[in-house]
């Protein structure tokens, strides 16, 4: 199973024409905190994943919250 910074990742890549900074910036979150999440060094609160959903549009919650689909 992928870790939750693993399919972050995977959602931000699937969004190519957004950059890691643009993401972190349009989801009001900071870059270091982005990094951390990504690297599985923390997990977001469920405010900063609401906001990250919304920049993801059309990214499975399920699949990004668990890892599976339903």
């Amino acid at each position: 199973m992928t870790k939750f910074g693993d399919r972050l990742r995977i959602a931000i890549e699937q969004h190519q024409c957004i950059s890691l900074t643009q993401f972190a910036q349009n989801a009001g979150i900071s870059p270091q905190n982005l990094s951390h999440y990504l690297n599985g060094q923390r997990k977001p609160g469920l405010d900063s994943l609401a906001e990250m959903i919304k920049v993801l549009p059309g990214t499975n919650v399920c699949w990004l919250i668990t890892g599976e689909f339903k």
